[in-house]
């Protein structure tokens, strides 16, 4: 009776907590997870030791990794288990018997890494891999815990036309490094995942060229690598994204071979002069780094000077003349004064010697406007027709000719020379026409003078 009082039990409460505690048992054993062969769980790491690995999946006994499955794992993976850690495994083996529960961590992560290469393909994102190998076909890289493969024509930087042993030599370099791929193949029933190197480099490269298109401007100088030829011009790499530098952009003299100047890998300072976001082009200038040596040059000019030139190139709409290295004009058809029905090859040819007078100068585009019907050309035609006139005597009889051997310094000074003289005649020819004047004049008064006095 004391008892009773104490606990006040009555056998309805007997009747209403074995209810309670079916329900509890009901809902526990519903909690618990039944696994099944080949189910992806994630459990809690309980302990560790030499053969074998505990965790703790849900079910009513905790499940285990054999020692055999962790030595699959990496080194880092392995040293980086540690108790309470929550790690994926995949159900090997129910033993329906005892109710243990086989385990595997490698197989689990491996199941991972498969499902993440099928996102990878569908995605086309870009991932980074550690290359374990190489042979004549390709890389051999690590996907996770999954060994991929990166076909040769799949391989940056890896040219078709290089030698074999040059190839090997190359792959070789690159084993133990981390390099960019993406997923093109993906097909786990043969275990074969096939990854791009080429295909991720070049999507990155387009990366970095968004980046680098949306900070550059104009008047920009920019430091890049000389990474190609062309015959119309050079591609400078400049931090992953190409540059080109038309062959006119190299110097301020013709350039017929780029590889006269520049040398592959040759680091060298550039001029931003157009950026085409559209297009996705960049424009470099090597030349304009340096003075523009046009400008010195024709600073030595003004409109209306009559000064001699070279007749360099004759074409149907004129002829091109040279008043000095680097500096050339045009001189219209129109400015030739040729005869009716007269041709410009019939009136010039290459390597004539001309006084033409300047009639514009368009420093911006570095051009010239020139006009030889403007500037008189008696001096240069006479002097043409006495240098034609003069006698050749010939050897004595008995004597030998001597041949004059002419130095390639003397050569390439000749036209230089010419023009200089030329300079002279002009000048020489302006003070003859002043000197002139004066005595006409004078003759003109005294004649004034005498029929003054003659009326008188």
């Amino acid at each position: 009776m004391h008892i009773q009082e104490q606990w006040d039990w009555t056998p309805d409460d007997e009747s209403e907590n074995g209810h309670l505690f079916e329900e509890w048992l009901q809902q526990e054993t519903l909690s618990l997870v039944r696994p099944e062969r080949g189910d992806i769980l994630h459990g809690i790491i309980v302990q560790i030791s030499p053969t074998e690995i505990l965790v703790d999946v849900g079910a009513k006994r905790d499940g285990y990794v054999p020692a055999s499955d962790v030595e699959r794992l990496p080194k880092k993976v392995r040293e980086n288990l540690a108790e309470g850690q929550e790690v994926p495994v995949i159900v090997t083996r129910v033993y329906e018997d005892t109710g243990d529960i086989e385990l595997s961590i490698a197989q689990a992560l491996q199941q991972q890494d498969w499902l993440r290469a099928k996102e990878l393909l569908a995605s086309k994102e870009i991932t980074e891999v550690e290359v374990t190998g190489y042979n004549r076909g390709g890389l051999t890289v690590l996907f996770g815990q999954i060994r991929g493969f990166v076909p040769l024509s799949h391989v940056a930087n890896m040219p078709r036309n290089i030698p074999p042993e040059e190839r090997l030599r190359r792959m070789s370099e690159l084993v133990g490094a981390h390099i960019p791929v993406c997923v093109i193949e993906v097909d786990r029933s043969r275990r074969r995942l096939i990854l791009s190197h080429r295909e991720a480099e070049e999507r990155l490269r387009e990366q970095r060229k968004d980046e680098l298109l949306n900070t550059l401007e104009e008047g920009q100088t920019i430091t890049g690598r000389v990474r190609g030829f062309a015959h119309f011009g050079v591609f400078v790499d400049l931090g992953g994204v190409d540059g080109l530098i038309h062959r006119t952009e190299l110097s301020w003299e013709p350039v017929e071979d780029p590889r006269a100047i520049l040398e592959p890998g040759q680091e060298i300072e550039v001029k931003v002069i157009k950026v085409d976001r559209e297009k996705r082009r960049i424009g470099l200038s090597l030349k304009r780094m340096q003075p523009d040596p046009w400008r010195e040059r024709i600073s030595r000019y003004s409109v209306g000077d009559i000064v001699p030139a070279v007749i360099t190139n004759i074409t149907h709409f004129g002829a091109f003349a040279r008043l000095e290295s680097g500096i050339e004009g045009l001189i219209h058809i129109s400015e030739l004064g040729l005869a009716p029905d007269q041709s410009p090859e019939e009136k010039l040819q290459p390597g004539d010697l001309v006084n033409v007078q300047i009639l514009e100068i368009d420093h911006e585009r570095h051009r010239t406007s020139l006009s030889m019907r403007r500037a008189p050309q008696w001096e240069v035609e006479e002097e043409a027709e006495a240098e034609g006139e003069e006698e050749v005597l010939p050897a004595s009889e008995g004597e030998e000719t001597a041949e004059v051997a002419v130095l390639p310094e003397q050569a390439e000074s000749t036209e230089d020379r010419d023009t200089s003289d030329a300079h002279q005649r002009v000048s020489a020819l302006n003070a003859m026409s002043t000197e002139t004047d004066a005595p006409m004049e004078q003759e003109e008064h005294n004649d004034v003078t005498g029929a003054e006095g003659g009326k008188a």
